[in-house]
């Protein structure tokens, strides 16, 4: 398993890579670097004499000391650094933009502040989006209307950027928590896919909350090729969504049916060991809307789940042998 700690981890869907690094990493060092190239440029061609060269040079140097951290650590670095990078980005800006010798310095400034509101709606949690929008109105506001030159056109400059960051913030979460939720759900039949239950077991894992006498059953449907090859793929969909919905509905809430791909399916029935499993499992074929076989295995609590799934699908091989051995 992933250590939740690293990047990426929550976000598995949006976790593209570039140069070898994960999508937060790679997308900080973006950040970093273009506040970096801006500072130098404004350093070398500055708009007003006025502007305040100590701030901007510390600026640089720390920001490129926060892009050798990432260089070096690469795809081993932390989250909380990442979000910790980010929360100085925001602060320096707001210092930039409360030192800026013009409104129109202060104005364009704000879009530093805009694109920390992406990275954060792009790849923070619910509770890590609230805090660093709080972080980013917070050090706006202070530095719109802690400053001299404060104008009314400034302060409603800086209130229709902070509408716009809140909106872009609110807006990422929603699309990504979509995309995330069709990355995690197989479309034919509306289960979870294999990727679905492995980001729930990591969600579990990092929770520390202990499942006992938790099982797993391998399913297979019988003569599902036949059913293909004779009758089309079209009714081999439809017994596909069928059986699905036959399980999901004969099944407990917290029990979960995965498809792993094909014909074959996973059922995790969580606080049930084998005996139950094995009763809850046949009450399941009694009415089934097709034929199909299982295999059981037990998933204790820490145990690999492939493991445990060849263990199930041993399971599945010996009840196909014995019911050809009755036949023949």
């Amino acid at each position: 398993m992933i250590e939740s700690s690293r990047p990426g981890q929550s976000r598995p869907l949006l976790n593209a890579r570039l140069f070898g690094l994960s999508g937060p990493v790679w997308s900080m060092m973006l950040v970093l670097g273009a506040g970096v190239l801006l500072l130098v440029f404004g350093l070398v061609f500055p708009a007003h004499s006025a502007h305040n060269v100590p701030l901007k040079v510390c600026a640089g140097l720390v920001g490129l000391f926060l892009l050798a951290v990432l260089l070096i650590l690469r795809n081993r670095t932390p989250m909380w650094v990442l979000w910790g990078e980010l929360l100085f980005f925001v602060a320096m800006t707001g210092l930039l933009i409360n030192g800026s010798p013009t409104d129109a310095g202060s104005v364009s400034l704000m879009l530093g502040m805009i694109t920390a509101a992406v990275y954060a709606g792009f790849w923070g949690d619910r509770v890590m989006c609230v805090a660093m929008l709080a972080a980013m109105l917070a050090a706006g506001t202070i530095a719109i209307f802690a400053n001299d030159r404060f104008t009314t056109s400034l302060g409603s400059a800086w209130v229709m950027a902070a509408g716009l960051i809140v909106g872009l913030v609110f807006v990422l979460q929603v699309l990504v928590a979509g995309l995330q939720q069709q990355a995690l759900i197989d479309p034919l039949t509306g289960v979870m896919n294999r990727r679905g239950l492995q980001a729930l077991t990591q969600v579990r894992q990092a929770s520390g909350r202990r499942v006992l006498h938790r099982s797993i059953a391998l399913i297979d449907i019988d003569d599902f090729k036949r059913i293909n090859d004779e009758l089309g793929h079209a009714e081999g969909d439809r017994v596909l969504r069928a059986l699905a919905e036959h399980w999901v509905t004969g099944l407990r809430s917290d029990d979960i049916v995965v498809r792993l791909g094909g014909d074959e399916f996973v059922i995790v029935f969580s606080r049930v060991d084998a005996d139950a499993a094995e009763a809850l499992m046949t009450r399941l074929a009694e009415r089934s809307p097709a034929p199909w076989t299982y295999g059981l295995a037990p998933w204790p609590d820490g145990a690999d789940f492939d493991e445990c799934l060849r263990a199930a699908d041993v399971s599945l091989l010996e009840k196909k042998r014995a019911r050809g051995a009755a036949r023949s």
